[in-house]
């Protein structure tokens, strides 16, 4: 199997519950040497179903693909994954209040439209290249009160890692940087945690925002 999905009422306890791939021969993965395979997967929640991308990279042409799969319940059956030909790294999915669906992948944000089932709508295009404009990677799309915010990680994923945010009325854009960038990150070499950004929002049902995000 691979990707394993886990289950939290806390966000601090968590449990295994399942895998969104769990065949071999259609995940694309055998035969492929360290370091390949599934780079950065999201998961997001849909018209009843829940949703994963991936990027599958390769050690052949083409180098990168993207994986999408879903199903009814996290813990599965998954579907079995499909591959959309899509260069590019750190998948996540978009769905806009009129019912259309898009995929992000960087570099920046690119964004594509998806049908209902997943599949490839249109080609690619840039909507932005970041706030800071450095090695900016991870997009996520968020609406809310009439806004679209775009979130990047930015600065590469060393010591000059970080979150930033931007907003726009329109889909495609302009986006306008928050005054705030970065809205998270940890430069101090002698923090405890450093290397942060990476982050994708999530509302709890009693209306608090967080943060995941990824760290050293």
């Amino acid at each position: 199997p691979a990707l394993p999905v886990f289950h939290s009422r806390d966000l601090i306890h968590w449990r295994e519950i399942g895998h969104a791939v769990h065949d071999l021969a259609a995940s694309g993965l055998a035969g492929l040497p360290g370091g390949y395979g599934y780079w950065a997967p999201d998961i997001s929640y849909f018209r009843g179903r829940f949703w994963v991308v991936a990027t599958l990279r390769r050690d052949t042409e083409p180098l990168r693909l993207q994986m999408i799969t879903s199903a009814q319940d996290p813990a599965g059956p998954w579907e079995a994954p499909r591959f959309l030909p899509l260069d590019g790294i750190d998948p996540s999915l978009f769905a806009d209040e009129d019912g259309r669906r898009y995929i992000l992948l960087n570099p920046g944000a690119m964004i594509a439209e998806i049908d209902e089932a997943g599949g490839l709508l249109s080609a690619p295009e840039m909507i932005s290249f970041g706030a800071a404009r450095i090695k900016p990677e991870g997009p996520h799309l968020l609406k809310k009160d009439g806004w679209y915010y775009l979130f990047l990680a930015e600065g590469g994923t060393g010591e000059g890692h970080m979150e930033t945010v931007a907003r726009s009325r329109e889909l495609r854009g302009p986006y306008a940087p928050c005054p705030f960038n970065p809205i998270l990150g940890r430069k101090s070499v002698f923090s405890p945690v450093r290397r942060s950004g990476h982050g994708k929002p999530l509302q709890l049902p009693d209306g608090r925002w967080y943060m995941l995000y990824l760290c050293g």
